[in-house]
Order: C-alpha cells, then structure tokens, then sequence
C-alpha cells in the first residue's frame, strides 16, 4: 500500500487539486436560472441512485402484497366460496319447496272442487318390483287409507292403493298389465274396460265394432268397477285399430304418471255426472250498429249520396212531442240499398217484376243526386207545412233541373239556380 502511494502521489495529489477546484468552481459559478452547478452535478449523480431504489422499493412491495400478504385473502375466498356454494343450495331447496308449493296448492284447488272425501300424499318412491308400475306414497292407515282406493291427481285418475302399511301405501298405476279401470267414452257414453300395457298407453277393449270413436276423444271413469267415482277424467283416445268383435284403442292417460309429485287418495268417493260438452251455435240476437260522431255533425259531399251521413235538411226527425232526434246510422249497404229503393219508387219501378221490355230505372238520378252541392240558406226553397219532401224527390228535381241547364252553368228561363 505504501509502495502505491509513493509510486502514485503525484498523480493523486494532481486529482485532488483538480477535485477541489471542480467543486469550488460548481460552488462559485450558477447557471442561467440561478442554480450552482455543484447542485447540479449531486443532482446527476443522485438521480438514477435514486431511481434504481425506488424501483427496487416498488418490486419488493409489490412482492409482499401480492405473494406474502394474500394468504389472508386466500382464506377469505375460500370462505366466500364456501358460502355462496351453501346459498346456491339453499336457493335450489327453495325453488324446488316454491314448485311442491304450486303444485299442492293446484292439488288442494282440485280437492276443494271434487265432492268425494280425499287425503293429500306425496310419492315417496317407486315399488320393488321391477316389472311392475308402482309407485309408494307416504300416507297409510295411520290417515285412514284401506286397500282399494282410489287415487287421482287434478289431471286424471292415477290407480288404486293395493297395499296400505302404517305410515305409506303401495300404488298400483292404471298404466301396469294387471290395472283395470271401468271408463265411459264422452260422446257415445260407450262402457269398456281401461287395461294397462307397461307401457305410456293403455288399451280400451270391450267397445263394440259399431260404436263411432273418434281420435282425440276424452274417456271417463264409469264407477261399475267400484274403485274409481264416476265422472273422473282418465285419458284420450290416441289410435283406433282393426275391427274384429271388439275395437282395438289405445288410449293415452291425462296424468302423467312417470312424473308424479303429489296425489289425492280417495277415501270417500261419490259420483258424479259427466261434463256436459255443447257445440258453439251461430249468433240469434245482434245489436244494431252504433252511432257514429260524425251523425251529429251536419257534412257535405259525396258521403251523403253514400248514405254514410244524412243532409243538414234530414239530420233531424220532428217526433209528436216537438222535440228533433238523430237518426239512427246505416251501414254503406244499406243505405245504398234502400237508395235504390227509394229511387225506383219513384220511378214506379218494381224490381223482379216485368219481362224483357220492361225499361229499368234511371240510376243517373243517384249518381247526380251525390255530386250536387249543399244548397245555401237564402236560395233553399220553403218546406210544406204538411210532409217534408222525401230525398228522392229532392234529388229528382235536382236532376230535372240539371237537365234543363246548358253545358256552361247559365241560369234556366226563370233565372232561378239551376242547382238549388
């Protein structure tokens, strides 16, 4: 060390010198904007110092938050996670108790409806037996239900209970091979027996060959098999087969039994009539067409020869009393009909009456009469205190006196408007 500094003094010594003049010299001397340059140059120096930590600072922060620091919001999402799965849970068990809701509340209107005795019960599950259309539901002699009864939904009949324990009952669906349901058919009132096919039809057998049985036809419970009351709705026809001694149908049941919720058990039954089912008829009574605003209004023009609005003239009717009224509208037809009434009326014409040399009526008369303006006041000539003349004859005259004008609209030998 030494060594290095006896062989480089002169030099060190030189760049200290020089050292201390550059620093005196950036103390002494300023820029332009008052500012030593010694500042300047610590200002140089510090700056990408400075940056360098700063960057450094930023990286290392942004480490510790995003990497160490959110263990904790790790756990809280896991625990978030953890409760919005349990709310979409519970959402699911409310929309499904809201669908039990709707769908007993349909049940329990049906009841009321009904006048046999009836016990709610849901399905609970399906019987052991594979080859068999079962279905067990959780109500049984604890609620008064014996084998035998009738079980139904709002749609249709469902089958019969065929074991009943304390607290469920065995169902046997209409649809299994062994279920027979006495039915009558809704047109005819034709009596067969409904069979179960396994399957989702049934066959309606015992109908004889001569009974008219249309596609679509609703089927009912007859009661005379003493299971199902009278009157309960149980499918519709779907195909009608070959005809042998009896017809082959097939019948599609209206509940549907692959998907039951809720069921009535019928413990009470009572029968009751069919529907009765009536064939619209054509209307009998028709109001009359209804007054229009512009009845009460008096208007000019061609609407009037349409018979769609009356004269200012005729807008009125004078009835015992004095008092004027409004006269009912006419529809475009009729008033055009009873026009050429009036019109051949006048002409003594009778329409269907007469042979081949029989002249019809001048039809002109109508078309002249439509497009004659609405006479003024002053020029209106007096009505007869007896009888108002009739539009006919007022369109008449018009008409004779259009005849008797020249072609330029020039007044008549007695100087009256040819047009009144």
């Amino acid at each position: 060390m030494k060594e290095f500094v006896a062989r480089y003094r002169n030099a060190s010594l030189l760049a200290a010198v020089l050292f201390v003049q550059f620093v005196l010299l950036g103390y002494q001397v300023k820029t332009g904007e008052d500012v030593r340059f010694a500042r300047v140059w610590t200002s140089a120096l510090i700056t990408p110092i400075d940056r360098i930590l700063s960057g450094g600072a930023g990286f290392f922060g942004s480490l510790w938050s995003e990497y160490v620091w959110l263990q904790e919001i790790r756990d809280e999402n896991k625990d978030l996670k953890t409760k919005n799965e349990r709310l979409r849970l519970e959402k699911q068990q409310l929309h499904r108790a809201l669908a039990r809701f709707s769908r007993e509340e349909e049940v329990l209107a049906y009841q009321k409806q009904i006048p046999s005795e009836t016990v709610l019960a849901s399905v609970i599950g399906m019987g052991v037996n594979p080859t068999a259309r079962e279905i067990i539901v959780d109500k049984g002699r604890n609620a008064g239900i014996k084998p035998g009864m009738a079980v139904v939904t709002a749609d249709g009949a469902v089958g019969k209970v065929q074991v009943a324990y304390g607290s469920s009952s065995l169902v046997l669906l209409i649809s299994d091979v062994d279920s027979g349901v006495g039915v009558l058919l809704k047109n005819s009132r034709a009596r067969g027996i409904v069979k179960g096919t396994g399957g989702s039809e049934c066959r309606l057998e015992y109908i004889d060959a001569e009974v008219e049985v249309a596609v679509g036809e609703a089927v009912y419970t007859s009661g005379e098999d003493r299971i199902f009351p009278k009157g309960l709705p149980v499918g519709e026809v779907t195909r009608v087969g070959a005809v042998s001694d009896y017809q082959e149908i097939h019948m599609r049941p209206f509940a549907a039994l692959n998907r039951l919720e809720e069921v009535l058990v019928v413990t009470v039954g009572v029968h009751q009539n069919l529907p009765r089912f009536t064939t619209p008829q054509p209307p009998e009574a028709m109001m009359p067409m209804p007054m229009a605003a512009s009845d009460a209004l008096p208007s000019t023009g061609p609407r009037e020869g349409m018979g769609l609005v009356e004269k200012t003239s005729q807008a009125t009717a004078t009835t015992e009393t004095g008092t004027d009224r409004l006269m009912p509208t006419q529809t475009e037809a009729d008033a055009l009909m009873q026009r050429y009434r009036d019109l051949g009326a006048a002409q003594q014409h009778r329409y269907g009456e007469g042979n081949l040399q029989t002249p019809p009526p001048d039809f002109n008369l109508l078309r002249t009469a439509a497009s004659a303006p609405t006479p003024s006041p002053d020029a209106a000539e007096p009505a007869s205190p007896t009888a108002a003349p009739t539009p006919v004859a007022t369109e008449a005259l018009a008409a004779s006196r259009t005849e008797g004008t020249s072609d330029n609209g020039a007044e008549d030998a007695n100087g009256a408007d040819p047009n009144p």
